[in-house]
């Protein structure tokens, strides 16, 4: 089975800031989880869906300071949110790698079997 996701598919289970979102992927075909970190950029002169995969350690961690409806008392300011960018899933924009991903784009250490 060949699964494709794009921002739009992620599964959001927090808010950390304005535009920033935890949420999970999941792969059926593959049974894999795949953890990521959504954040609105400005790239190119428009705001864009970013989003980037993070370990299970990092979800939990952000998903703790996330709330499920609104903004949180206190944001996640983007200096915590920015560290977690660094593998890239897909985007909204021309400007990013890919507007859509497959598991062979996944780190899959990163990403839980279930």
């Amino acid at each position: 089975m060949n699964e494709t996701f794009e921002t739009k598919d992620l599964i959001i289970d927090g808010i950390l800031n304005y535009g920033v979102l935890v949420g999970r992927f999941i792969f059926e075909g593959e049974r894999k989880i795949v953890y990521a970190l959504s954040d609105l950029m400005h790239i190119g002169g428009s705001d864009v869906s970013m989003v980037f995969q993070i370990s299970k350690d990092d979800y939990l961690g952000l998903l703790s300071k996330s709330v499920k409806h609104g903004l949180p008392d206190f944001p996640v300011p983007y200096e915590i949110t920015e560290k977690y960018h660094d593998i890239f899933l897909c985007g909204d924009s021309a400007y990013g790698k890919r507007n859509s991903f497959t598991i062979k784009e996944v780190d899959l250490e990163l990403a839980e079997s279930y």
